[in-house]
């Protein structure tokens, strides 16, 4: 048998590798950092998701500078700065498509519902955030349903005003209000209510599009009583076009219809 010889590489080979080696991974690093601090610069900047407040008002709210760099700005600032510049601002975040492009991501409140205190308008969010206040006059200019509330709380702690979420006198409504509105949410055909009243915990009723008004007793299985009456509306929408009636839910095992007249619009 041949015996295979070992092969061993000298002091001056493995020094040689190294070198080469420190060399390739030092160049590498040197060349990124140059890209990274010459060519990341901001170009463009690109605002999405933004219904309310135009291009223009939010990159002059956030002043930025052309061919700075793209990461000499602040998420934290750029966010309160935002949030400070309109109530319909919910929250806001950057992302960077490097190398030189911007991008403001913004979530915004909708105006769900208005509501009239003191001879007042106000546009609210569904989580009962006040967003802006506006003439009764124009409040047909804005896809909002009226909401009748509790009693709204008033004392040198709380007033209402835009930019603050509501409070009520009672402090239980706080909880029970919020947790029906988000069941009214996430309902079937929470995108065509005209009116919500809960100012009387016993005497729940909405409307839907001026055909259907809704009877909802107390907030009892509240969640699967909008569920029947989705489901209500659905076949009256489909088999008795054009009625118009009131539901009766106060108990989801007898949903009822009676029917009132014709709808203007079926």
């Amino acid at each position: 048998m041949k015996q295979e010889r070992q092969k061993y590489m000298t002091v001056s080979a493995v020094k040689s590798r190294r070198f080469f080696t420190v060399f390739i991974i030092g160049t590498l690093a040197l060349l990124i950092t140059v890209w990274f601090s010459v060519f990341c610069r901001v170009k463009t900047v690109t605002v999405e998701n933004n219904e309310k407040i135009s291009d223009t008002v939010i990159l002059s709210q956030l002043n930025i500078m052309p061919y700075r760099h793209i990461y000499s700005f602040s998420e934290k600032k750029m966010e309160a700065d935002l949030l400070a510049l309109s109530p319909y601002i919910k929250s806001a975040r950057m992302e960077r498509n490097l190398p030189s492009e911007l991008v403001i991501v913004l979530e915004e409140y909708a105006a769900d519902y208005y509501i009239i205190e003191n001879d007042r308008c106000y546009l609210i969010s569904d989580t009962l955030f006040v967003l802006e206040e506006i003439p009764l006059t124009e409040i047909g200019w804005h896809d909002a349903a009226y909401l009748a509330l509790p009693e709204i709380k008033e004392d040198k702690y709380y007033s209402l005003s835009v930019g603050t979420t509501i409070r009520f006198t009672d402090k239980t409504d706080d909880a029970y209000i919020a947790s029906l509105l988000q069941n009214v949410a996430e309902s079937p055909f929470a995108s065509r209510l005209t009116s919500l009243t809960l100012d009387e915990k016993a005497n729940i009723t909405a409307d839907i599009e001026g055909k259907y008004h809704l009877k909802f007793g107390n907030a009892k299985e509240f969640e699967k009583k909008l569920s029947l009456c989705a489901a209500s509306i659905d076949y009256l929408s489909e088999n008795m076009v054009g009625v118009k009636g009131t539901l009766h839910a106060w108990t989801t095992e007898n949903i009822t219809f009676e029917i009132t007249g014709v709808a203007e619009n079926p």
